[in-house]
């Protein structure tokens, strides 16, 4: 439930950037949203591959089967899929000098 959580906090989270920026091309091309947005799929993909293994090792092999009402096999297909279709290291590369970039975000202190 912990990734799961942490997974659709970060979709939110993307979205409400998006909702933000919405109609203004030029937030919506700026370097620091296309870089979160891009970030965040690939973050995305990832939190999904580790969320459905998490589900897979708490069914067991009633997860594994395919026979099973527990069966995670579709799903684990699926996302260990993404990484692939997004490229996340074609993309990761592509980042890097853009990254270097952009400012730190700045972080709440206590």
């Amino acid at each position: 439930m912990g990734s799961l959580h942490t997974l659709l906090g970060l979709l939110a989270r993307a979205a409400r950037e998006y909702e933000r920026a919405f109609g203004d091309p030029t937030a919506l091309q700026s370097l620091d949203f296309q870089t979160m947005i891009t970030l965040s799929k690939v973050e995305a993909s990832e939190l999904a591959t580790a969320t459905v293994l998490r589900a897979l090792r708490a069914c067991g092999l009633a997860g594994y089967r395919n026979d099973s009402e527990f069966s995670l096999a579709r799903s684990l297909r699926d996302v260990l899929s993404s990484p692939i279709m997004i490229n996340n290291d074609r993309v990761l590369a592509s980042l890097g000098p853009p990254t270097l970039m952009t400012p730190v975000p700045r972080t709440v202190t206590g």
